[in-house]
């Protein structure tokens, strides 16, 4: 849905989400030497006070929401995960979380998306 939204703040909002997506890509394999663990935890439309007055327009549109025990069980899932999961996001939609690994994601050239 951000990435239709056509307002100032939609791109500012897209942009910034790309950037904790880089931000775990490239500091996963980094913390993972020293046995740090970093997750990003992406949320999709989540049922907050945020919504009250979009609320009815998504249920309308037929939007499932998200709820905010559902993505702390997320955060929990991640915080407890094993170590070599490190740099993952975690996409959080209301059926369940789907978690994206990056290290074999082409780039430029795949030998730069591995810290040795």
């Amino acid at each position: 849905m951000g990435s239709r939204h056509q307002k100032p703040v939609g791109k500012v909002r897209r942009r910034t989400k790309f950037a904790v997506v880089g931000l775990m890509r490239a500091l996963g394999p980094l913390l993972a030497r020293d046995g740090i663990t970093a997750h990003a935890i992406c949320p999709s439309v989540t049922d907050t006070a945020l919504l009250q007055n979009t609320r009815p327009f998504m249920e309308q549109l037929g939007i499932t929401l998200v709820t905010p025990e559902q993505i702390a069980d997320a955060v929990v899932n991640a915080a407890t995960a094993d170590p070599e999961l490190t740099g993952t996001c975690w996409v959080v939609h209301p059926w369940g979380v789907d978690q994206h690994e990056f290290t074999t994601v082409p780039g430029p050239h795949n030998a730069l998306n591995v810290v040795r």
